[in-house]
């Protein structure tokens, strides 16, 4: 859901040029929205998470899709995929801090009026997908009390990111239940200061796209600008070395966490805590990207946190299964040992070439699905997409589309599970082949392996 908003902030230069004018009395502030936001043809590819546009209280606009979500459940993909990568956080040492963050439509319905959404079975929805991610294996922070924000500055009034005042907010109580967590009892502190260092001014991506359907212009809002330094080293917690905590935490998130306005997320966490944080988050990755990033690069591989703090907002599904298949098996260390069968081929957009054969020579080795894992290594590191067809030895074919996050950087390679459930989990593999998404602009091969993989 809502993928296409991870790349709003970037994309909104190609939102569809203005369509009419609000009716406003001459001379005076307009904020009355024109009919056309109501029709899906006004915007744009890249606007298409922010439909449909509608007046809130005073200057204040909210979007169907982006802030009235009222079903947050995890369905069962979800689930799956999310309980696995805990578990993976686990084996390697690390405890996952969840900031499940509610909507702009839940946190500010106190600020807007509309027929078809109840607050309050949008809050009972979004309280029961914290106990479903608790029951995943994640610390979750009840943000739920933040609902309503009778203050009104938890979000922008005509952005989807919040304000410094919502991120201190949030940084309080994850503080709060990182500081329950036995393992922070163990890392030495450090002093931090965080010092108001002025105000900042935002048009809004609601009110860009607004302004491009409406001929309309809204004002900026302003709010306050934060940054946190170190400082002097508090007495009554020198054990040890400071710096030794510099890696201990870990933010991983979205703009919210590290974009082209600092919200200060990381740093109120730091005064929080007490402790450094390292900030991770990735802008315009949506749910997964900065966690892509962290694994492919083996940053994470090399000196795993004790602590991640995931910022993760609520509008995305969480139900991508190709990102678990890539996830887990980077996080387990799949494929570091010899590899069971190997291949390589020069690939098309056209045609699936195998790059793996279990039948060559006529020799079958028994690549269990459920236990295998293949490791792919494009030539061409800018291939972030492609299509990966495995047969089976019963005839069947598993077609799946495997997508990297296009924010993402990394040396072309991918770590792939085959099916651990389903009627393909315990099928022996045939053959894998490979197909690009796009036509390539020079020659691209692939060198392939297949290794055995025993992830729970």
């Amino acid at each position: 859901m809502l993928r296409s908003l991870c790349f709003l902030a970037l994309c909104l230069a190609a939102v569809l040029p203005a369509r009419a004018q609000a009716a406003c009395a001459p001379g005076t502030p307009c904020y009355a929205l024109c009919p056309q936001v109501a029709e899906e043809q006004y915007y744009a590819a890249a606007a298409a998470g922010l439909r449909y546009l509608f007046n809130g209280e005073g200057s204040w606009l909210f979007a169907t899709q982006l802030d009235l979500r009222s079903d947050f459940r995890l369905d069962t993909e979800a689930m799956r995929g999310m309980t696995r990568l805990a578990d993976a956080f686990r084996r390697a040492g690390t405890q996952v801090v969840i900031v499940y963050l509610p909507p702009r439509g839940l946190v500010h319905h106190d600020r807007f009026d509309h027929a078809s959404y109840d607050p309050k079975v949008a809050l009972a929805s979004y309280r029961a997908a914290l106990a479903q991610l608790r029951a995943a294996g994640y610390i979750v922070p009840d943000l739920s009390t933040l609902v309503p924000d009778r203050d009104g500055d938890f979000f922008q009034r005509r952005d989807h990111h919040w304000q410094t005042a919502g991120a201190r907010k949030t940084a309080a109580l994850v503080a709060t239940a990182v500081r329950a967590l036995p393992v922070y009892a163990q890392m030495p502190r450090q002093a931090f200061q965080t010092e108001r260092t002025g105000i900042t001014g935002k048009y809004g991506t609601l009110a860009t796209v607004a302004g491009r359907i409406c001929d309309m212009r809204f004002p900026r809002q302003f709010f306050e600008t934060w940054t946190t330094l170190p400082g002097a080293l508090d007495e009554a917690a020198l054990f040890g070395d400071a710096n030794a905590s510099e890696a201990e935490v870990m933010l991983i998130g979205t703009s919210n966490s590290k974009g082209k306005i600092d919200y200060n997320f990381a740093g109120f966490l730091q005064s929080e805590l007490g402790v450094a944080v390292e900030n991770r988050a990735l802008r315009g990755g949506g749910y997964n990207g900065a966690l892509e990033q962290l694994l492919v690069e083996g940053r994470f591989a090399s000196k795993p946190p004790k602590i991640l703090v995931w910022e993760l907002p609520s509008q995305y599904d969480l139900d991508l299964p190709m990102f678990y298949r890539q996830a887990v098996p980077m996080l387990t260390g799949a494929c570091r040992g010899k590899p069971l069968l190997t291949g390589r081929a020069a690939l098309s957009a056209e045609l699936i070439e195998d790059v793996i054969n279990n039948g060559r020579g006529g020799v079958i080795t028994p690549l269990v699905a459920r236990r295998t894992a293949l490791k792919l290594r494009f030539s061409d590191p800018s291939v972030n997409v492609f299509f990966l067809d495995v047969t089976y030895m019963n005839g069947d074919h598993e077609q799946v589309k495997v997508e990297r996050h296009p924010y993402v950087k990394h040396d072309g390679t991918f770590l792939i599970e085959l099916p651990r459930t389903g009627p393909l989990a315990t099928e022996t593999v045939f053959s894998a082949g490979v197909r690009l998404a796009h036509p390539p602009a020079k020659p691209v091969f692939v060198d392939a392996e297949a290794c055995t993989h025993d992830a729970s």
